[in-house]
């Protein structure tokens, strides 16, 4: 018998980032949230929890005309230990079905800790690191036609290849989903 701890995130969801106090001036940012890569782990294991490498799309578009701006993804990787850290997280190589080639150059690059007590005798880690990663409409049509990926991130401390098998069922569902409603590519 097994009894598995933890709890998984909640669902892929898409939302706007815009609210009534947001700069009327400023690109409007809608943003996919929980688009998990894998359930396996930077070191091999596999997650039961929350854990894990998070590729999340988001699209700026211009306020006024609705036109595109911007088209990315914020990749966010949590972990227990920083000795699990890609360190930092250098690119993302995405290949399709089809053969084709999708690189992610990973910029504006942060390692962190998140610490919280569970009660008043213990304290909760998280370690994570965060970047960004630019997209063209070209690569999200690859991404977006493709029946299955397998994914390699390169990091400086560690490089961690997902096969098709191992990548979450959701994931590119979640980003067809995205794409489709937010920019309407097929």
């Amino acid at each position: 018998m097994f009894i598995f701890v933890g709890c998984n995130p909640p669902g892929f969801v898409i939302k706007s980032l815009d609210d009534r106090f947001s700069d009327p001036h400023q690109p409007k940012v809608v943003v996919g949230q929980n688009n998990r890569l894998s359930f396996k782990s930077s070191h091999g294991g596999v997650h039961f929890d929350n854990k894990g490498v998070y590729v999340d799309p988001y699209i700026l578009k211009d306020r006024k005309t609705g036109e595109v701006i911007s088209t990315g993804f914020y990749i966010n990787h949590f972990h227990d230990n920083f000795i699990y850290a890609f360190n930092p997280i250098k690119e993302i190589i995405i290949l399709t079905d089809k053969g084709e080639r999708i690189l992610l150059k990973v910029e504006n690059k942060d390692l962190n800790i998140g610490t919280w007590y569970t009660n008043l005798k213990s304290l909760s880690m998280i370690y994570y690191e965060s970047g960004v990663a630019s997209i063209d409409i070209d690569d999200i049509k690859k991404l977006i036609n493709a029946h299955w990926i397998e994914v390699k991130i390169v990091g400086g401390d560690r490089a961690q290849t997902y096969n098709k098998d191992e990548i979450s069922e959701n994931f590119l569902g979640n980003l067809k989903r995205f794409y489709s409603t937010q920019l309407h590519v097929k």
